[in-house]
């Protein structure tokens, strides 16, 4: 679940909790996104977003997301 989103560049952010982990989830720049089709100004607090990517090796609960699946979209964001 979306516990707090982040649109500003240079890369935007979602905070997503899930297993009772917080995850910092590292996206693509807004405005890829925007032309892969999923503007992240969509993604709301409380939303349910699906991110599959790769976890951080210096930051515990950081991961850069390679998808995302949010509201049956899908959007590559690499």
């Amino acid at each position: 679940m979306v516990e707090k989103v982040d649109p500003d560049n240079p890369h935007g952010e979602l905070m997503l909790k899930a297993d009772g982990k917080v995850w910092q989830v590292i996206l693509s720049p807004p405005a890829r996104m925007a032309n892969r089709g999923k503007a992240i100004n969509e993604i709301k607090v409380g939303d349910r977003v699906i991110a599959v990517g790769y976890a951080s090796k210096v930051h515990a609960n950081e991961m850069r997301a390679e998808r995302i699946t949010h509201n049956g979209v899908t959007v590559e964001l690499r």
